[in-house]
C-alpha cells in the first residue's frame, strides 16, 4: 500500500520544471526510501496512457498520494497520448512520455539537484543548455536507468554516482531537436532556461504540433522516396520499424528557417538545369520535386507544415510559369530575377516586331479557340509538354540574341496568331500568353509550330 506524502517526516516540494517521477524519487529518497515497483507501474500507466481506464485511475492514485501539497493538472495528464496517423496536428494532444529509460543531464543534475520534465519527452537526447548528451544507462555497469532501481541521492544500484559520469557533446541534430521541444509553449521549464535564448523563448507552437510535424515530415519523405520504376519493398523494410520522429532529416527540415528552406528547395530545382542554359525547364509529375509540391499543397496543416507550405508557395510564385499542363514549368534558378526580367523585356520587344509580320488567325479557328474557355490539361503527354517548353525556350533564346527577323521567315509565312498576342505590354506576360495559346491548339498543330520554330531557331553546336 502506498503511503501518502502527508505521513512522511521530510516533505519536499516539487520544483518548477521538475518531472513527476523525478519528484516522487526525490521525495522518497529524502525519507530514506526507494520508489516501489508498484509506484513505478502506476507512473508508467499515467505516462504512456496505454489503456482506456488506466490513466484516470493512475492519476487519482498519484493525486491522493501527493495530497493537497501538489496539484496535478488533470487536463495535461489525461489528454489522448498518441497522435493518430495522418492527424496533421489537428488533435489537441501530446505524445506519451517516457518513464523508462530515465534520462539525465549530468550538469543540470549537479547544479539543480532534480530531474527535468523535458528529459521525459520521446526521442530527446541532448541538453539545450549545456549542449551535451543525456545519460540513460550507468557508465559502470551499463544497466539502463529505471526509477525503482535507483538509489537515493542519484546513485545507480551498483553504487556509481550519476553526477560523476563523463560528459559527451551532443550532435547538432540532437541539439536542434532538444531546442525544438524546449521551445514548445506547453513545456514547463526550470528557471535556469531563462538564460538560454535558444530554448527558453517559445516559437508559438505546442508539443502536439512538434510531433505531428515530425509525423507529417515522415510521410513527406516516404512520398519523395517512392519511385514508380522500382519496388516499394526496400523502402518499406527500411523505414517501417522506425518511429516517425526518429529521422534527423525530418528534424532538420521542420527546424530550418524560411530562408534555409527556400535555399534547399532552390538547390533541388537548380539540379534540373544542370548542363544547359535554357530559361525554362519542365518537371514531370513523376519527379520527386513535383511530388513534394503536390504533397505540401494538399490538406490543412499545423505550425511547421504551414511554414513549409508558405516557403513552397513563395518559391512557386517566383519561379513557376503556370501553364495548364500536368507538368510543372520553372524558370532557371541560375538566372537571377533581375537578369530574367531584362531577358523578358528583350523578348517582349523582339516579339512585338516579329508578331507584326505574322498573319492573323483564321476566323473559324479563332472562334473555335474562343469557345474553349478552359484549355484542356493534357495529362501524361510528356512529349507534348517537352515540345511546348522547347518552343518557348527557342523563342526566348533567339530573342535574347536579338536574331534577325529574316531568319524567322518560316514562322512569318506559316504561323498564324490571334490579335491578343500582338498586344503584349508586360515582359512577364509574353511567355505566359504564348504558352496558353500553344496549349489550346491541337497536338498536330503544336508539333507543326515546333518544326517552324526549329527552322527559324536551330540549336547551335556545343
Amino acid at each position: 500500500m502506498l503511503i501518502p506524502h502527508s505521513q512522511y517526516p521530510v516533505r519536499q516540494t516539487m520544483k518548477k520544471g521538475e518531472s513527476l517521477a523525478g519528484y516522487l524519487y526525490r521525495f522518497q529518497g529524502g525519507n530514506g526510501h526507494r520508489i516501489a515497483r508498484r509506484l513505478e507501474h502506476t507512473l508508467g500507466a499515467l505516462y504512456r496512457g496505454t489503456a482506456t481506464d488506466a490513466p484516470p485511475a493512475a492519476f487519482d492514485t498519484l493525486q491522493m498520494l501527493l495530497g493537497t501539497s501538489t496539484e496535478l493538472d488533470r487536463t495535461w495528464w489525461l489528454r489522448k497520448r498518441r497522435l493518430p496517423k495522418c492527424s496533421n496536428g489537428h488533435e489537441n494532444s501530446r505524445p506519451g512520455l517516457d518513464v523508462v529509460p530515465v534520462r539525465f543531464c549530468v550538469l543540470c543534475l549537479s547544479e539543480c539537484g532534480f530531474d527535468f520534465a523535458l528529459w521525459e519527452l520521446p526521442q530527446i537526447a541532448a541538453c539545450p543548455v549545456h549542449q551535451i548528451r543525456l545519460y540513460e544507462r550507468c557508465v559502470l555497469c551499463g544497466k539502463t536507468f529505471s526509477w525503482s532501481d535507483l538509489m537515493p541521492d542519484w546513485f545507480c544500484a551498483c553504487g556509481q554516482s550519476i553526477t560523476n559520469a563523463p560528459i559527451t557533446l551532443a550532435s547538432r541534430n540532437q541539439l536542434l531537436f532538444a531546442q525544438l521541444l524546449a521551445g514548445s509553449e506547453d513545456v514547463d521549464l526550470p528557471s535556469r532556461f531563462n538564460n538560454c535564448d535558444e530554448s527558453s523563448i517559445s516559437k508559438g507552437y505546442t508539443l502536439s504540433e512538434v510531433y505531428a510535424g515530425l509525423e507529417w515530415g515522415s510521410r513527406l519523405r516516404k512520398a519523395l522516396c517512392r519511385d514508380g520504376h522500382r519496388s516499394h519493398k526496400p523502402i518499406q523494410s527500411k523505414w517501417s520499424h522506425r518511429p516517425y520522429w526518429s529521422d534527423d532529416w525530418i528534424v532538420v527540415l521542420i527546424m530550418a528557417s524560411p530562408d534555409e528552406l527556400r535555399h534547399r528547395i532552390l538547390r533541388i530545382l537548380a539540379r534540373r538545369f544542370r548542363g544547359h542554359k535554357d530559361l525554362l525547364c519542365s518537371v514531370s509529375k513523376l519527379d520527386w520535386l513535383y511530388r513534394m509540391m503536390q504533397f505540401v499543397d494538399t490538406g490543412s496543416y499545423g505550425y511547421f507544415q504551414m511554414k513549409i507550405q508558405v516557403v513552397v508557395a513563395q518559391m512557386l510564385a517566383d519561379y513557376q510559369l503556370k501553364l495548364p499542363i500536368s507538368s510543372a514549368v520553372f524558370y532557371n534558378p541560375w538566372i537571377s530575377p533581375t537578369r530574367r526580367y531584362e531577358n523578358q523585356t528583350r523578348l517582349m520587344h523582339w516579339w512585338a516586331n516579329l508578331s507584326k509580320r505574322i498573319g492573323d488567325l483564321d476566323p473559324e479557328m479563332l472562334r473555335y479557340q474562343q469557345t474553349t474557355v478552359i484549355p484542356p490539361i493534357k495529362y501524361g503527354k510528356r512529349e507534348y509538354e517537352l515540345e511546348l517548353v522547347d518552343i518557348l525556350n527557342r523563342l526566348s533564346s533567339v530573342a535574347f540574341e536579338q536574331a534577325d527577323l529574316t531568319d524567322c521567315r518560316a514562322l512569318i509565312y506559316w504561323w498564324r496568331i490571334p490579335k491578343e498576342l500582338r498586344e503584349l505590354r508586360s515582359p512577364s506576360d509574353v511567355l505566359q500568353q504564348l504558352g496558353l495559346h500553344l496549349t489550346v491548339i491541337p497536338d498536330y498543330e503544336l508539333y507543326f509550330v515546333g518544326s517552324l520554330v526549329r527552322l527559324a531557331c536551330p540549336e547551335k553546336p556545343a
